[in-house]
């Protein structure tokens, strides 16, 4: 009888703790909330991008595909295009505090750029599965102590009738920060 109670209680512990899990790809267990969590000085790692645009104009329409790619460890950004390709030297990272300011430090090549602005929980409060920032929506496809991945799909349309132009363009995007531990 003692071993049942004592298993019921484990089971419906692990249940309870892998039920706090806000994304799929969360930490079991972290003694830290996720506001916690968040907040802190976050440098980029890696960088995915996927973007196809097309455009018309005087009836011809124009198709590009892009593939954008980032590595920490070389320091390069890189973007393929169906006929080309471009590199630079790139860094970004950001300060994320828990009054809701971000301030974002990037440098392509020899530009240096900061831009300050305002972070919330794009789903409220209790979910906090998604993060509104810097124009953007992201979900957040983890956050532990050490990194945060974050996922975005866009799509954009402009149709502009009296020059016989328009647009449309998709964005794939995954970005996975690591916690800066020199800050």
């Amino acid at each position: 009888m003692t071993k049942s109670i004592l298993s019921l209680l484990v089971l419906v512990f692990v249940t309870s703790i892998i039920s706090c899990r806000k994304s799929e790809n969360d930490p079991l267990l972290s003694l830290k909330t996720r506001n916690s969590r968040i907040t802190g000085y976050w440098k980029l790692a890696e960088m995915e991008l996927d973007y196809t645009f097309s455009y018309t104009y005087d009836t011809t329409t124009y198709e590009q595909n892009q593939h954008g790619s980032y590595d920490i460890n070389d320091g390069i950004y890189t973007i393929e295009t169906d006929d080309s390709t471009y590199t630079w030297e790139y860094s970004y990272d950001m300060e994320i505090t828990k009054e809701g300011t971000l301030i974002i430090h990037r440098k392509t090549d020899d530009l240096t750029q900061e831009f300050k602005d305002y972070w919330w929980w794009s789903d409220g409060t209790k979910k906090k599965t998604g993060i509104t920032m810097w124009g953007g929506i992201y979900r957040i496809d983890r956050l532990s102590n050490k990194e945060l991945i974050l996922v975005g799909d866009y799509y954009n349309k402009s149709i502009d009738p009296e020059n016989e132009y328009k647009s449309d363009g998709t964005y794939n995007y995954k970005l996975t920060f690591e916690k800066d531990k020199n800050q």
